[in-house]
């Protein structure tokens, strides 16, 4: 496989007609503020980004990656994947799909999104909005964490989580729903969201913070 790691305005303007990256594809760097690769369908390897001055990422053609990680992009506010439909595993990698210590995020949009072979993490205190209507299926965990102005979680289309679920400090969120949930393989932990007042989906009613 080839690898791709792009730190400079160069190398991202080289990227503008590939569709395909058959290795890894890696953002990092302080040089590039805003990613946008209409072209890009495909990475068959994993994900990564970690660029300190990046302040938009927009793939909106993608279907399938590999894990994915965005992790320690500080000045990142928005992630936009809206034709990512598959987070795929490799050797020795479950398939996560994961934005973590990034504290400036305010919107994940991952709209066609419908299977993550490994775990979903968001922890993300900036963010208000999380679109993933049509998430089906999580390989390991799916955890929502450390929000402090998103009020509302819809998950409509979840049918089960491989591991645990957790939904927790979450500050000012009022309204969960998965309502066709039917199947969690470790434990669900609803907990210290003090403003959680309506849950809708059998399986979460009643458990922590669900009324």
């Amino acid at each position: 496989m080839s690898d791709r790691v792009i730190e400079t305005a160069l190398e991202l303007e080289d990227m503008d007609d590939v569709c395909v990256v058959e290795g890894n594809l890696t953002f990092s760097g302080s040089e590039i503020s805003a990613i946008s690769l209409p072209r890009l369908v495909r990475v068959d390897g994993g994900l990564a980004v970690d660029s300190v001055s990046l302040l938009t990422f927009s793939l909106p053609a993608l279907e399938t990656v590999g894990p994915t990680y965005i992790d320690g992009a500080v000045a990142l506010t928005s992630i936009e994947l809206p034709a990512l439909v598959e987070v795929l595993p490799l050797p020795d990698f479950i398939g996560d799909f994961w934005v973590q210590n990034c504290p400036a995020i305010t919107s994940v949009n991952v709209t066609s999104l419908k299977v993550v072979h490994g775990g979903f993490l968001i922890d993300a205190p900036a963010l208000t909005s999380l679109a993933a209507p049509r998430l089906e299926t999580t390989g390991d965990q799916l955890t929502i964490i450390n929000t402090v102005d998103m009020e509302a979680v819809s998950l409509d289309a979840l049918r089960s989580v491989a591991d645990r679920l957790v939904i927790f400090a979450n500050a000012r969120l009022s309204y969960l729903a998965m309502p066709v949930l039917a199947s969690v393989g470790g434990n669900i932990t609803i907990g210290n969201n003090p403003e959680l007042a309506d849950c809708d989906g059998a399986l979460i009613q009643g458990v922590g913070d669900c009324p």
